[in-house]
């Protein structure tokens, strides 16, 4: 409990840098997640622990993503269409999706039945786990769904879902080509 309070009170303390760090980054993020890392990163550099701080903060930082793209897709400009590239319409990651929700809702139902028998209070604490285990993987599918491969001014940002993401500077890539129909396909 002493870990998040003292977390919580150096992010508030910091939180104007972090709000600037975080609009900052969207020249080289263009997605969320991005940001969040970035303005983590640049907002806890100084701290004596900053490596413990980057690390928790950016278990954080994929938390509240997941929230927000779960939640709240709607906040966040993207970038024009001429620079994105998507990669999920054709990988049927859809009807995956909607296996696993229906799955995790009869395991919410079937687990919370069990608990119930033992004991009221774990089966609500296994209950709201579940259904933040659930909003994960919906803010995980609205990340893969809006967050496509973004072809920026200075680097090549991808991010599959709430995982990975990756920046990859045009000054390290020796060669880009254009891809052949039969080989794309």
């Amino acid at each position: 409990m002493g870990i998040e309070l003292t977390i919580f009170f150096l992010f508030l303390k910091t939180f104007p840098k972090w709000k600037r760090s975080f609009k900052d980054a969207q020249v080289n993020h263009p997605f969320v997640l991005g940001r969040m890392f970035e303005a983590n990163r640049i907002t806890f550099a100084p701290y004596k622990h900053r490596v413990h701080f980057q690390r928790l903060s950016g278990f954080l930082a994929t938390d509240v993503s997941a929230v927000r793209y779960a939640l709240f897709p709607h906040l966040d400009r993207y970038p024009p269409k001429e620079c994105t590239f998507s990669y999920h319409k054709n990988s049927e990651y859809f009807g995956v999706f909607l296996m696993l929700i229906h799955a995790m809702v009869i395991e919410i139902i079937a687990v919370h039945v069990l608990l119930m028998q033992f004991s009221h209070t774990a089966a609500w604490i296994a209950t709201i786990l579940d259904v933040y285990a659930l909003l994960f993987l919906i803010g995980d599918y609205q990340a893969i769904r809006k967050a496509p491969l973004h072809v920026g001014n200075r680097s090549l940002y991808l991010q599959k879902g709430l995982r990975f993401q990756i920046s990859i500077p045009f000054e390290i890539i020796k060669q880009m080509r254009p891809c052949a129909a039969s080989i794309c396909s």
